[in-house]
């Protein structure tokens, strides 16, 4: 969106956006759960990973409600860049207190590497999935201007 004025690049630069929302909404719902599991408590706050997933989460969600409120494609083509960068540095600069730092790169078992990887796919297509659905429900001329 930033370099091509075309409505239909536009389109998905919003749906990518509404997509990776989505996608931390299921990241902290499933660490919720598997923190309940594994240490028994539900939201581990003073566990640096858990603060930073929050952190993203939370700025995920101001930068859509920004870009919605501002209605510019420009903005939100900046706001999924920011966004992006910010998410990147906020995750790996946060230390783990409780989580191993590679557990299933360490580990020994070829079935748990694989299902891993069959985790990840899945939620890739998933994610995939819900952009397109996304950006077929949205019209292709969002923005201001843009008609």
């Amino acid at each position: 969106s930033l370099v091509w004025n075309r409505p239909t690049i536009d389109a998905w630069c919003l749906a990518t956006q509404k997509t990776t929302v989505a996608m931390w909404v299921a990241y902290a719902l499933t660490g919720l759960v598997s923190s309940y599991l594994a240490w028994g408590v539900a939201a581990p706050w003073d566990e640096p990973q858990v603060q930073a997933g929050a952190k993203v989460l939370g700025a995920c969600l101001i930068f859509l409600i920004l870009a919605l409120w501002v209605n510019d494609r420009r903005f939100t083509a900046v706001a999924n860049i920011v966004m992006g960068v910010l998410a990147w540095v906020v995750m790996t600069s946060a230390p783990n207190l409780r989580h191993p730092t590679n557990p299933i790169g360490a580990s020994e078992s070829m079935a748990f590497k694989w299902m891993f990887e069959a985790i990840f796919v899945a939620v890739l297509i998933m994610a995939v999935q819900l952009a397109r659905w996304l950006y077929q429900d949205s019209p292709t001329s969002h923005f201001i201007g843009d008609e």
